[in-house]
């Protein structure tokens, strides 16, 4: 007897699984796309911005004896150190606000398709 029970637990998650899989239509690979164009813009992103910090960084021309450079090559270096570090900030800053951007869109349109349904930004 229990036995068939087991057996007929079975054939019922065996039917709903079925079921679930015949329900899965084309929105499915739509969602895939979505998702996967939203990481590789958020990578190009961070790695674009890595790039240029990485070029920025090249041509800052460190000395290897600052003491020797005098005054005014040494208050030109830190103000052009300064600036570097504030662009470092404000870049990364700028970089995360695009990406929060990107996060905040991937879902309005993952809903529109899943509901079938037009954004309209006129409300």
């Amino acid at each position: 007897m229990k036995k068939s029970q087991k057996f007929n637990f079975l054939d019922w998650n065996n039917k709903i699984l079925l079921d679930s899989l015949r329900k899965i239509d084309l929105n499915i690979i739509w969602m895939v796309i979505l998702d996967a164009v939203f990481y590789f813009l958020s990578g190009y992103l961070f790695i674009f911005w890595l790039q240029r910090i990485q070029e920025k960084m090249a041509a800052f021309n460190l000395p290897q004896d600052v003491i020797s450079l005098g005054y005014e090559k040494t208050q030109q270096l830190v103000s052009e150190a300064k600036s570097f570090y504030y662009l470092l900030i404000f870049s990364f800053i700028l970089l995360l606000i695009t990406i929060i951007f990107l996060i905040s869109l991937t879902p309005i349109f993952l809903q529109s398709l899943r509901m079938r349904s037009f954004i309209n930004l006129s409300r």
